[in-house]
């Protein structure tokens, strides 16, 4: 997910700190300014729970894909790779 920064004063942050540290949770990035200088960056936290949910996203995506395109591959032999990591 390509991350955005916003840029927003100190008063602006004062004033709307909740509602902007719940942008940050859904991915936004800000710069806190004061007086147009940078003095602060406000980042999401990558937990492992998020890092999981990335991977199982791209694991459903990939999934698509393969249900679109067609794998060539038969039932049969994804039991068995299955059942070989099983081992």
């Amino acid at each position: 997910m390509a991350q955005e920064n916003l840029s927003i004063g100190t008063y602006e942050f004062k004033t709307h700190c909740t509602s902007i540290l719940k942008e940050v949770e859904n991915g936004s990035v800000y710069t806190i300014t004061r007086h147009g200088a940078p003095i602060a960056l406000i980042t999401p936290i990558v937990t492992k729970k998020s890092s999981q949910q990335n991977a199982v996203s791209e694991l459903l995506k990939l999934r698509d894909e393969v249900i679109q395109k067609g794998s060539g591959v038969s039932q049969e032999v994804i039991k068995d790779w299955i059942t070989q990591g099983q081992r």
